[in-house]
């Protein structure tokens, strides 16, 4: 029975991956001639294909099959270096902070390659767990009184995770001044109100317009 059919090549590659991504590429095939890899368009050893010291960016693997009766495949795989993991910048709460009934939690990630929900947590010494949220207001009242640590995890699409730890003390006779809403926090509803505003005027003023146009049309019909 002629053989017509090409090898096979398995390979799963993830959108983004790290340095520590060890997958080879697999070729099923009994008859097989060769195989050639093609890294960037350069040719490669299957054995100097080493995740480990490729640059962080966008990168494609090309690999050529034939058998020994000529059925050739050629298949290509593009992936995402990123071996930076995500920054996470705290506003509040301040290491060592001390409170009586909440802990405000104010920060935010950076990172290019985060994905939509479930990147990031906070994790609390009661096991109360908040995941994809980073302005928000933890309730101490239940806590007693004493030194406490936190988490803040963020981990991106290539599993680069980057972990803050910081330390909170509560103590319940303190008496803790109103939370403070940072000046941008609290000028959104009123840019958003004034965005109203401005749409509703500009809508009158051309409504007003049209109406004036129709009457004098009327008039002109009637003369």
């Amino acid at each position: 029975m002629p053989d017509d059919k090409p090898p096979e090549i398995i390979f799963v590659i993830p959108e983004f991956i790290n340095k520590s991504f060890d997958t080879s590429p697999e070729i099923i095939e009994k008859n097989l001639n060769f195989v050639k890899y093609y890294l960037d368009g350069q040719e490669i050893e299957s054995e100097t294909l080493d995740y480990e010291i490729l640059t962080d960016g966008l990168h494609n693997l090309r690999i050529h099959a034939s058998d020994i009766v000529g059925n050739d495949i050629e298949n290509t795989f593009s992936f995402t270096v990123d071996n930076i993991p995500p920054e996470i910048i705290v506003k509040l709460p301040k290491n060592g902070t001390l409170v009586s009934d909440s802990l405000q939690i104010d920060f935010k990630v950076n990172d290019e390659n985060m994905a939509d929900s479930g990147a990031i947590s906070v994790l609390f010494p009661d096991d109360q767990f908040f995941e994809d949220m980073t302005f928000f207001s933890y309730n101490t009242t239940k806590i007693d009184d004493g030194s406490y640590d936190l988490q803040i995890i963020a981990k991106d699409l290539a599993e680069n995770e980057a972990i803050k730890a910081l330390s909170f003390n509560v103590d319940h006779t303190f008496v803790q001044p109103p939370p403070v809403i940072s000046k941008e926090k609290k000028e959104m509803p009123q840019t958003s109100l004034l965005i109203i505003i401005s749409t509703i005027v500009i809508g009158a003023i051309v409504i007003s317009i049209a109406v004036k146009k129709t009457r004098k049309t009327s008039t002109v019909i009637q003369s």
